[in-house]
């Protein structure tokens, strides 16, 4: 089964739909400046995987800033104002010099073209002057030394995944290190990850053969809604301010907006007694209220036109709060691309070239969407595009009304057992499932462990008839570009 999961965490919850298991114990704690903590301790060598989530993504990136919370994330992991910098007050001072000019280039935009040439210069001989004090490798030489591996970091769709594989005499190192991190990170090397990440935003409308309609359905769905911003145009992106880049990474750093888990072979009472030591301030932290986001409009339809091939694509909004451990099941059943019941009805009824990626969830669990998308070669008119949504539909429809039969319903729970068998098979991925199960869905850390009822056909029923709301219908008809649209 290869249903398309946008965040890893799906593979944990398809998991825990498989089979009940107590799993390990697991201990949830906060230190004093607001940290939050999940531990579980696991048999086996005395290594602890250590995961830091925090917020990226639209829902944390302002309009027109795409990329950045990422990107300031990252780049925090090559040091502090005293570690990684070969002299702190220059390098200090070339700092608070840029910021200082970027804003005077600010206002001498529009003015005479010699005072904005003049800042722009002056501007990037104090980058130069403040990369060229900065050692980006200081951090990671520092928690090798601890002893513990160097940092990896995963950008999902809504979060950043901070990880450290650390040795129970280095755990306090790594702990002291990455508080440090937090507090006084210069982001040494940050527009150089911005146009990384930007870059990997862009890619990402290739990933399937409707991948550039992927945008349009966005607009469809969101409106307002940041989500919309999820695959940003080009067009719409700008170059932030170091100001800018700071102020944002203050924010999503802030100890109550971050997640930390821990798994690995340790004594708990003696770990937890080490991050209440550790974690006892902050100065990033202000109680700021969250904007919440508008919400989306109702069932929406539309046509476009672009690449090589027809198809269409047709989602629905996830409850709230989503309930993770039943719809991934129900996208398995439905979504699978060799012997899901999408495929397999349409090939059934003349489309023998169909083919079906389900994602979920689309963007993301919180508000976000199961996406079904299904391309034929074979569609070539508006008239096809319409007679091959009607069908879509008449399915999802059937799936709230007649349960899979038992073949279907074995093999899904199959693929699930397998996904629960794969994902508890080493600490460190079971780590980064956790941490994004957790910290994206909010889920609690016990129910994840425990495990979810074994599938059963009236379950999977009763959720897509929930789910599949006719009023509620995302429906984008694609169309081939025509030949002089097409490179655009």
């Amino acid at each position: 089964m290869r249903v398309r999961a946008v965040l890893p965490a799906a593979l944990l919850l398809a998991a825990h739909a498989a089979a009940q298991d107590p799993g390990p114990a697991v201990r949830s704690v906060q230190t004093a400046d607001g940290s939050r903590f999940v531990l579980v301790p696991t048999s086996g060598p005395p290594v602890v995987h250590w995961v830091v989530a925090s917020r990226s993504g639209p829902l944390a990136d302002p309009p027109g800033l795409e990329g950045l919370a990422h990107a300031v994330t990252a780049a925090s992991l090559s040091g502090t104002g005293s570690l990684g910098s070969l002299d702190p007050e220059r390098e200090r001072a070339a700092l608070a010099e840029e910021e200082t000019l970027e804003a005077r280039l600010a206002a001498a935009r529009g003015q005479a073209g010699t005072q904005a040439e003049a800042a722009a210069a002056q501007l990037a001989r104090a980058r130069a002057e403040a990369e060229a004090l900065g050692d980006p490798l200081a951090f990671e030489r520092a928690l090798r030394a601890a002893p513990a591996s160097g940092a990896t970091v995963s950008r999902l769709p809504q979060a950043t995944l901070v990880e450290v594989v650390a040795t129970l005499d280095g755990l306090p190192r790594v702990a002291e290190l990455l508080l440090a991190r937090r507090e006084d990170a210069v982001l040494r090397g940050w527009r150089e990850r911005l146009a990384a990440t930007r870059r990997e935003l862009g890619a990402a409308r290739a990933v399937s053969p409707l991948g550039a309609a992927h945008e349009e359905l966005l607009r469809l769905a969101f409106q307002e809604h940041p989500y919309r911003r999820f695959l940003p145009a080009a067009e719409s992106l700008r170059e932030p301010t170091r100001a800018e880049a700071v102020a944002l990474y203050r924010r999503v750093q802030a100890p109550p907006r971050t997640l930390h888990v821990l798994v690995g072979g340790f004594d708990v009472p003696a770990v937890e007694a080490m991050l209440q030591r550790v974690f006892d301030r902050t100065g990033l932290w202000k109680d700021e209220a969250e904007t919440a986001p508008r919400a989306h409009p109702g069932a929406r339809e539309g046509l476009i036109r672009t690449g090589n091939g027809g198809g269409v694509l047709v989602a629905h909004f996830l409850p709230a709060p989503p309930a993770p451990a039943s719809l991934l099941p129900l996208a398995t059943w439905l979504g699978d691309p060799d012997e899901g019941h999408v495929v397999s009805a349409l090939r059934a009824q003349g489309h023998p070239q169909a083919r079906v990626q389900a994602w979920l969830p689309y963007p993301d669990w919180d508000g976000g969407t199961l996406l079904l998308e299904v391309f034929d070669p074979r569609v070539r008119s508006d008239q096809d595009t319409r007679v091959l949504a009607a069908k879509i539909a008449q399915l999802l429809d059937e799936a709230g009304t007649q349960p899979p039969d038992a073949a279907a319903l074995e093999r899904t729970h199959s693929a699930l057992r397998a996904a629960r068998t794969r994902a508890f098979a080493a600490n460190g991925p079971l780590a980064v499932h956790l941490a994004t199960a957790l910290f994206v869905e909010g889920r609690a850390a016990e129910d994840v462990l425990r495990g979810d009822p074994r599938l059963d056909a009236a379950g999977l029923q009763r959720t897509a008839a929930g789910l599949f709301d006719r009023e509620r219908r995302i429906v984008l008809r694609v169309l081939a570009a025509r030949p002089t649209e097409r490179g655009r």
